[in-house]
């Protein structure tokens, strides 16, 4: 992942059939902003259904404390993934693999994703079947 203030450099080549080596060109590159989003955010879950495993994506336009939970069908947390963590403006991905928070496997069913960044809160359903 390209990280803001960071300098990369890239040595572009190829190789023929003879196996020779030629380098074509050198660039360097740097990554001075980070873009901001358009909007604070919770992307849909991919893949929805999932088993074993679902990604969660949030986007923030402003730096907030954030916390990402998953609860069940009556509304109990099961898995609390981010809680009041400090993350910058910017886009993030998670991995919620269907366990609790003692990293035992989930039941197959209907949870809940929700998203409160600053003073937003976002929601999703997602189903796990086994």
């Amino acid at each position: 992942t390209a990280m803001p203030g960071h300098c990369y450099e890239y040595r572009i080549s190829d190789t023929d059939m003879d196996g020779r080596i030629t380098v074509r060109h050198e660039i360097r590159v740097v990554y001075t902003e980070t873009l901001r989003p358009a909007g604070t955010r919770l992307s849909p879950a991919y893949p929805n259904p999932f088993n074993p495993e679902t990604r969660l994506s949030f986007s923030m336009t402003d730096d907030s404390d954030v916390s990402l939970s998953v609860l069940d069908s009556n509304g109990r947390v099961v898995r609390q993934l981010l809680s009041k963590a400090a993350k910058k403006a910017g886009t993030y991905n998670l991995t919620w693999d269907a366990t609790d928070n003692a990293g035992l496997p989930v039941p197959a069913g209907v949870y809940m994703i929700v998203l409160q960044a600053g003073g937003l809160f976002h929601s999703q359903r997602v189903l796990y079947l086994k």
